[in-house]
């Protein structure tokens, strides 16, 4: 597996995917996005680190459909997020 996805940010109506999925907490503080996985599903991304150029580190894997990819996120412009500790 070596593929690099660039997905787009998902769309006003919601109709693309994969895409990644811009979020906010209830305060409307910008928090770590979503992913939008090729099957439809959204899906967290905590355990992955997202750089501030959008690309996700590591590899990213969707069990139920067997989408396995490096991402990247087009257009992102949200900030560094580094993986969160399991079980924090």
């Amino acid at each position: 597996m070596s593929e690099l996805a660039l997905i787009p940010k998902l769309d006003k109506d919601a109709s693309i995917f994969p895409a990644w999925v811009p979020t906010t907490d209830i305060h409307g503080n910008t928090v770590r996005p979503h992913i939008r996985c090729n099957c439809g599903r959204y899906m967290s991304c905590n355990a992955h680190h997202i750089h501030a150029d959008g690309t996700i580190t590591a590899s990213w894997l969707d069990p139920k459909c067997g989408w396995h990819v490096f991402l990247k996120l087009a257009g992102y412009d949200q900030g560094e997020f580094l993986p969160e500790a399991a079980n924090a």
